[in-house]
């Protein structure tokens, strides 16, 4: 990873802020309508899969419907959940690039990457949190594998 967590938060608050304002407000009929829908079902006590067609894994519908629970049944707190995981991808990448190369670079993948992330127009789609935790898990093993030339 990188010496010191400044530019990591930095680059997050940054990412987060700039998804925020950016957001399209209009809310997604299928995949978002879909969350929504079901996280609401699942705040009601429905199980995914059992109780109703679900076409997603059920994480993401108990991680909304907990929101839900917290916040209140708006769309705000899964669109606040998203943005706050699309942030996170584009620290991630630039954490882990900027372990293997110069910040410059990283910071040009953390760019390139948050130029995807803010024209990808699906709001509450399941990839994104699973691409985040699959990018924590291989900036846990970044370490290990430095110096062994392996990558």
């Amino acid at each position: 990873m990188i010496r010191g967590r400044t530019p990591l938060l930095l680059v997050f608050i940054v990412a987060a802020l700039a998804m925020a304002l950016g957001m399209d407000r209009n809310l997604g009929v299928y995949d978002e309508g879909v969350i929504l829908t079901g996280a609401m079902r699942v705040a009601a006590g429905d199980v995914p899969h059992g109780d109703f067609y679900a076409n997603y894994g059920p994480g993401q519908f108990y991680v909304v419907a907990a929101l839900f629970k917290l916040f209140g049944q708006y769309a705000i707190a899964e669109r606040a959940y998203d943005t706050l995981v699309r942030a996170g991808i584009v620290a991630m990448c630039y954490g882990i690039a900027a372990g293997v190369a110069h910040r410059r670079i990283a910071l040009a993948a953390a760019a390139a990457v948050f130029l995807w992330l803010y024209g990808l127009g699906y709001y509450g789609y399941p990839m994104l949190p699973v691409t985040l935790l699959s990018l924590a898990a291989a900036a846990l093993v970044q370490p290990s594998l430095a110096g062994t030339g392996s990558a």
